[in-house]
């Protein structure tokens, strides 16, 4: 007899199995329990899966429990004294073979899952479910077609696409968008049902830099179902969500960047707002984040900004702040462009408040020092001192995952301002080439991945292609190896996305903010496909690079819709309304982009 094991994924040996010769099928429950905030508490739901024998299949069933093997038995729960449990089956001789067998899961329950087998997979055979799944990739990759190019730009670029796509993830059941209700606190969650895709495993530090911005642009409806249901998820447990996993507050990382998706969405017409969500209620839910510090219980669950009172007082996060992580500089850097963002928001509401927030948008200056001869963040001490010895290369616990040289260029939302900062245009393309040439870049983690892209802030748009193109041929290719870092989430496969095709987003979700600019800017990088179609909102979007060659990397001139176009960015609504953007290439660096008029200022 051929035999089949099932075991539930679970660390602390939890869970259970049960086999009905019967129906030809076997559960599994696997409760799921939080980890960071909140860490080991159960966090309401299971996940649940059936797996589908042809009928008459099962001749005998047993158990795995510990070391014993115990055959007869049909079902078993671990109670957490043992990892090693599961159930198997014998299969009947009679079978045909090779065995098909039908897997659907729910995270609702199992008769959820049975529902969810019927409509996905139904009678269709293997063959005819891998083909819809082939289908369904398809149609992914058919929002940006390239031409020109060898069969390694196609599985690099593909690849990072398939990567990007991977989170986060629909959490619901087929029939009336069903899921369990979000921050339960309880064992077993209500459930509840959203109005589209319910989306869960928002790995937001990572992935709002350049993941949810690339959905904005070729899959906006899947981009307003996962705003919709990060507003769901403040509605159920009271707060905005700033790194929601497990269905679940987790405050991991640091910022506060669902606000930033949320903004951003509005600000390029996708927020759903006919659909029973309002802008004011973002707002809300922004500014409570912002302003209020969550009780004792909140804060240890995940709920709420991690030490905004201390931020607010100082105008910075002291090195003497308990924050449960450190990072203080960086969460200074990261909630001062967040506040940013929230400020172009409360400009419709409350003067006072936008007034507040763009004050407070500004505190990343409050952590910058040059008593070192250059500008680098610093660790900052409650009563304005700088943290002695000072490495701007090494890597303080007041930084996160990086180093204080790398985090110095995290001010998104008015990088000119810093380059005025550093003393004017030519002593930061300066700061920026020592960067890059000296090898203080970091393509492998997001803290500085928007940093190549800043060159055209300061009029040499020519450098940013060429560190872009540089950065792109050494750390993208069709190997193992060819992603770098651990990708978090597809954030590094979404970077890729946006270098190649030519234009990147350094700042979501403000729009022009200080500067009265509503639209939301990408800033041009350079092509590096001879070109590229991407089906957008209203259209397709269609970027050509003649001349394009191993040497012509450098932007000679640009056209839009047939007309000479010298900005060294575009915007949203020339993204999403489609269009032509036609780039002509050459060997030699040239002067476009950086006339005063074409340099971008602002958000």
């Amino acid at each position: 007899h051929r035999i089949l094991v099932v075991k539930p994924n679970n660390d602390v040996g939890e869970g259970s199995v049960t086999i009905d010769p019967k129906t030809s099928r076997i559960f599994v429950t696997n409760p799921v329990r939080r980890l960071y905030a909140g860490s080991g508490l159960l966090a309401g739901f299971s996940g649940t899966f059936v797996v589908q024998l042809p009928p008459n299949s099962i001749h005998s069933c047993g158990i795995i429990n510990g070391t014993d093997v115990i055959q007869g038995p049909c079902e078993v729960s671990g109670t957490g004294g043992t990892q090693n449990f599961g159930g198997f089956v014998m299969i009947s001789s009679i079978t045909s073979n090779p065995l098909e067998v039908s897997m659907c899961h729910s995270f609702t329950n199992t008769s959820m899952a049975i529902s969810n087998m019927f409509a996905e997979i139904g009678t269709q055979t293997f063959e005819e479910v891998m083909s819809r799944a082939v289908l369904s990739w398809e149609d992914v990759f058919a929002t940006a077609k390239i031409e020109g190019v060898t069969n390694n730009n196609l599985t690099t670029f593909y690849t990072a696409m398939y990567h990007t796509y991977l989170h986060p993830r629909d959490f619901g059941d087929v029939n009336a968008n069903e899921h369990v209700r979000f921050s339960s606190n309880s064992t077993h969650a209500p459930v509840t049902t959203s109005p589209s895709q319910y989306f869960d495993d928002f790995s937001m530090w990572d992935t709002f830099r350049v993941v949810q911005p690339w959905m904005s642009i070729v899959t906006p409806t899947a981009f307003t179902s996962m705003v919709r249901s990060l507003i769901l998820k403040a509605r159920d447990g009271g707060w905005l969500p700033i790194f929601p996993c497990w269905n679940s507050y987790t405050n991991e990382m640091i910022g506060d960047h669902s606000i930033v998706v949320l903004v951003d969405a509005i600000a390029k017409g996708l927020f759903p707002e006919t659909d029973g969500f309002s802008i004011e209620e973002v707002y809300r839910y922004g500014l409570k984040n912002a302003m209020e510090t969550p009780q004792k219980w909140e804060s240890k669950d995940g709920r709420g900004r991690r030490r905004v009172a201390e931020y607010i007082r100082h105008g910075y996060l002291p090195l003497e702040t308990n924050t449960g992580h450190r990072q203080q500089v960086s969460t200074t850097m990261e909630y001062a462009y967040d506040d940013f963002v929230l400020s172009t928001l409360a400009r419709r509401f409350s003067h006072h408040k936008h007034k507040q927030l763009l004050e407070r948008s500004r505190s990343w200056k409050n952590v910058m020092d040059n008593s070192t001869g250059q500008w680098y963040v610093r660790g900052r001490y409650s009563n304005g001192s700088f943290i002695k010895p000072f490495n701007p290369f090494g890597y303080p616990s007041y930084i996160t995952e990086s180093t204080p040289f790398q985090y110095t260029w995290f001010v998104p939302q008015n990088v000119s301002e810093l380059v005025e900062w550093f003393g004017g245009a030519a002593a930061f393309i300066d700061r920026l080439n020592f960067f890059f040439s000296e090898g203080h870049y970091d393509a492998t983690n997001e803290p500085d991945i928007h940093v190549p892209f800043l060159f055209n802030y300061a009029g040499a748009a020519w450098l940013t292609q060429k560190w872009v193109v540089n950065l792109t041929r050494e750390w993208y290719g069709p190997t193992a190896e060819g992603i770098p870092g651990n990708d978090d989430a597809g954030a590094m496969s979404a970077w890729y996305l946006f270098a190649t095709v030519g234009f990147y987003p350094v700042c979501q979700g403000g729009g022009g903010g200080i500067f009265g600019d509503e639209e939301v800017k990408y800033i041009i990088g350079v092509p590096q496909f001879p070109k590229v179609t991407l089906t957008v909102q209203n259209g397709s979007l269609v970027v050509v690079a003649n001349g394009l060659s191993i040497e012509n990397i450098y932007i000679q001139s640009v056209s839009w819709n047939n007309l000479p176009y010298l900005r060294s960015w575009i915007t949203h609504s020339m993204v999403s309304g489609g269009g032509t953007l036609v780039f002509e290439m050459g060997p030699e660096p040239s002067k476009w982009g950086s006339d005063p008029q074409d340099i971008p200022i602002g958000c």
